[in-house]
Parts: structure tokens; sequence; C-alpha cells
């Protein structure tokens, strides 16, 4: 019986650890979409397109494996990696990860008047700032969108952009 439970347990780690692997491949997969759908105007066309990464590294090193020799109109890709959202400079996308989302309101409000696209992985931190949150739309993975965030980061994003998420 104890072989059989712990059989048992083996098999729910397992899933819940392939499912987990899963989810940061996705969110690595839409933040390197939401970077190609964004644009900077005014922006240097040969500096690094700077996408900092904030207390998730798994996230971090898909969207490594993902944007390898790749860019974002002419712009080559780095990824960052912080354990805090606080004094980030110089990047054009921050992911703010789940362990991390009681910092939205710092990383707003640090982030007011720079041209960066915000993207958190918790549901509702469009209302609280970011410009675009991942969510759970029954029971399929999707996003939501605020256009007044983006535009007040003076950025902006393509139609396809705003038409596939959830538009606040």
């Amino acid at each position: 019986m104890r072989r059989l439970l712990a059989l048992a347990l083996l098999v729910v780690l397992t899933s819940f650890a392939a499912m987990a692997q899963q989810m940061s491949r996705l969110e690595a997969l839409y933040l390197f979409n939401f970077a190609k759908n964004t644009s900077w105007a005014g922006t240097d066309e040969d500096a690094p397109l700077n996408i900092a990464v904030v207390g998730d590294k798994a996230v971090a090193r898909d969207l490594r494996t993902i944007t390898k020799n790749k860019k974002v109109g002419s712009r080559p890709v780095a990824i960052l990696e912080s354990a805090s959202a606080q004094g980030l400079s110089g990047v054009d996308v921050i992911f703010l990860g789940g362990a991390k989302a009681a910092q939205i309101e710092t990383l707003v409000s640090e982030q007011a008047g720079n041209k960066v696209l915000i993207v958190s992985a918790t549901e509702g931190h469009c209302a609280r700032g970011a410009d675009i949150a991942f969510e759970l739309v029954r029971g399929k993975f999707s996003y939501a969108i605020s256009k007044g965030n983006i535009e007040s980061h003076g950025l902006s994003v393509t139609k396809m952009l705003l038409n596939n998420g959830r538009a606040l």
C-alpha cells in the first residue's frame, strides 16, 4: 500500500513539474511575441531590445532559448534577470513573475514616464498599472491588455495584439 501511495505521489509531482515547465515556455513565447508587436518610437534601432525577467528563472531560461540569435526588427534581444522590480533601468520589457506580484505598485511607480512594456504573470494586474497581464479564460491561457497603460508609457502595439487579448 505504501509503495502504491508513493508511486501515485511521484506521478502527481512529475505532472506538476511538467505543467510548470510548459507554463514557463508558454509565458516566454508570449513575451517574445509581445515584444515583436510593440513599437518603441524614437528608440535607437541598433540598440539591443532588453527584456528583464523579475523573479522567474524558468521564464528567463526559456526566453533565452527562444530568442537566441533572433531580433525584434533590427534589434538583437538581450535577456536580463533580476530578483527585484526595484532599480531597473535601460530595459524595454519587464516581466514580473508571480512570485514577485507584490512588487507591482513599486514597479509601475518607478517606470512611470519610461518607454517600457510591463507584463505581469498575475491576473488583474492591468488594473494596478501593468500593460499586459496573463490570465486564464475558461481554462485557456490568455492575457488582458490595457491600451491606456501602454500609451501612458509612450508605446504602441499592433491591432493583432490588442484583438487577441482581452482589451481593458
